[in-house]
């Protein structure tokens, strides 16, 4: 059975820097228990062990028990379509110094909405006037407008000729691959 956690959600679970650098440790080096990544990321085992099932909760890592012990692995979650494209992309940034945590948060927080990932969506299959967009999203001037910012601000969406179109994403991967996913959802 495919489970479909919704692409936004995931993404509020990850724009977190503590759980993105658990996240990263578990990338470094797995499987871990929970003392383990907590001492690493220097969290309390019980704030360490909510943000290790959330980052599950999402297909992101996966768990195996031990006889009293949990290990935690950096492995997708076969059952969620996205989680293996979403964790390559996280892989790739977050074990090199190219993309500090906080950019990474930042580009995360572009897609913690659904009427944001709708309107990604939106203008991945093409450019749209904004009066377009209100109409194919039913949401309000002001609300696009507000979404609108935020996703120009993280380089998302850029306007041309009066047109709001996807913005070109060559220089991030973990952006390009949210829109692709954006697009699929």
């Amino acid at each position: 059975m495919e489970l479909k956690p919704t692409l936004w959600r995931t993404c509020r679970v990850l724009a977190n820097a503590n759980r993105l650098r658990i996240l990263r440790s578990l990338i470094r080096e797995s499987p871990r228990t929970v003392s383990a990544v907590s001492g690493i990321v220097h969290l309390r085992e019980s704030v360490a062990s909510d943000y290790l099932r959330l980052l599950q909760s999402r297909g992101l890592i996966q768990c195996e028990r031990r006889g009293r012990y949990v290990f935690y692995s950096d492995r997708s979650d076969p059952a969620v379509s996205h989680a293996g494209i979403l964790l390559s992309a996280l892989r790739n940034v977050l074990s090199s110094k190219r993309m500090p945590l906080e950019s990474v948060v930042f580009t995360l927080t572009a897609f913690t909405h659904p009427r944001r990932v709708l309107i990604v969506k939106l203008l991945s299959a093409s450019a749209l006037r904004t009066k377009e967009l209100q109409r194919s999203a039913c949401i309000s001037e002001p609300a696009l407008a507000r979404h609108l910012a935020k996703l120009r601000r993280r380089s998302i969406v850029a306007w041309k000729r009066g047109f709001v179109k996807c913005a070109e994403q060559s220089n991030s991967i973990l952006a390009a691959c949210l829109i692709r996913l954006a697009k699929e959802s």
